[in-house]
């Protein structure tokens, strides 16, 4: 019934179903996740290694070894980081790629 009648609807959908369309690689978004935590970790670390530069005294002798070992150390840990970054944007990419042919697909588009 609509309105007190008695009445015929249709319903005409513009999609595939799921199964005709790709499927993303759900492995890179779980890499994607695994990058974000270890970028997360190692930048603690690094901000660690920060405080403990702010800390020392480049100019005393006593403290400038230490002090040249920490700055290597952050930056070898700076460059770590800057190479997962570079993964995790790289995999961004292409799992969006895929997603976006996923979701074009199933609107028919």
């Amino acid at each position: 019934m609509y309105e007190g009648f008695p009445s015929w609807m249709g319903v005409q959908e513009f999609a595939l179903p799921r199964s005709a369309c790709p499927f993303a690689d759900e492995s890179k978004k779980v890499r994607i996740d695994d990058l974000a935590a270890e970028i997360s970790s190692k930048s603690i670390d690094l901000k660690a290694i920060e405080d403990e530069l702010d800390a020392l005294d480049p100019d005393t002798p006593a403290e400038v070894v230490q002090y040249n070992k920490r700055v290597n150390d952050y930056n070898t840990l700076n460059d770590e980081i800057s190479v997962l970054i570079d993964e995790r944007n790289a995999l961004v990419v292409t799992y969006n790629a895929e997603i976006e042919t996923v979701n074009t697909c199933m609107n028919g588009s």
